[in-house]
């Protein structure tokens, strides 16, 4: 219940091709993104990784990012 006000759940539609860019988030921020149709790719940093559809990906959002 502590963290209740620290969660923010969004869901998010992308075009084919499309891009969400973000800025970095607080210190110790996580982001889950769970792909519900097609494909995906997040960039963090200096990483990249593809997800698929049913699987999510959890990384640092402290640090630019972009899916």
């Amino acid at each position: 219940a502590d963290l209740v006000n620290n969660i923010e759940w969004y869901e998010l539609r992308l075009e084919p091709g499309g891009i969400l860019q973000s800025e970095a988030h607080p210190a110790r921020t996580m982001e889950h993104l769970t792909i519900l149709e097609g494909e995906g790719e997040v960039n963090c940093g200096r990483e990249t990784g593809s997800v698929k559809i049913g699987e999510t990906a959890r990384y640092g959002a402290d640090q630019p990012h972009s899916w």
